[in-house]
């Protein structure tokens, strides 16, 4: 069977983007003119846009981000339908357009005001989501645990892809930590830091065990 560039999947994953202009045409003439579209880490905003690209520029910039991954990883894979796993990587960038869209037009209309919080449990749930999907991610050259002994291990990747899920966990609990009693923002940050560094450090060392392992094994 031919394998097709695109899956269903990927069609509502992309629409999903696109829906995000929606919010934003319903409030249009509600919306100032310029609406802030970035913030610090003091969570005051610190970039504008016109009402217009906010609305309209930035959810299509985003939908044409997810069909150009969808379509490289629909030509380079060679499997015919998406895991489990796979289709809730492919549905990250749809929920983060819509969310973050609803953010920002809250904030314009002056609905919202603690961003800092809401981002701090919108990385939070992303990361403990992740955390229980990333035992089941199949081995694959877009996302994942992603090294050269890794990709050539069965063993290794499912062993790293268990600890970092588990790891997820413990780094969401630290996350929503910091977001209920309002510690500073930077502390998130580091755990976010220490979060993406520690499963390829625990990777290679167990890829070394295994090594030695197979060494005495050997001998």
């Amino acid at each position: 069977m031919k394998k097709t560039l695109v899956s269903k999947t990927d069609v509502i994953s992309v629409l999903l983007c696109l829906l995000a202009i929606l919010p934003g045409l319903i409030v249009y003439r509600k919306l100032p003119e310029r609406i802030p579209t970035h913030f610090g880490l003091d969570g005051e905003p610190d970039g504008y846009s016109s009402r217009a690209f906010a609305v309209f520029l930035i959810p299509v910039l985003i939908a044409a981000m997810q069909a150009l991954f969808c379509v490289v990883t629909r030509c380079i894979r060679k499997e015919e339908k998406d895991g489990k796993a796979d289709r809730v990587v492919k549905m990250i960038m749809p929920t983060l357009a819509i969310t973050l869209q609803m953010i920002i037009l809250l904030y314009a209309m002056k609905k919202l005001t603690d961003i800092t919080s809401v981002f701090g449990i919108l990385v939070t749930l992303l990361i403990m989501v992740l955390g229980n999907y990333l035992p089941k991610v199949r081995r694959n050259a877009f996302y994942g645990i992603r090294t050269p002994h890794t990709l050539a291990n069965q063993e290794l990747w499912d062993r790293t892809h268990r600890f970092a899920g588990l790891f997820s966990f413990l780094t969401g609990v630290f996350c929503m930590i910091v977001t209920v009693m309002e510690l500073p923002f930077s502390l998130m940050l580091v755990a976010i830091a220490i979060y993406v560094g520690v499963p390829f450090l625990y990777s290679e060392i167990l890829y070394r065990r295994m090594k030695k392992k197979t060494q005495e094994e050997e001998e």
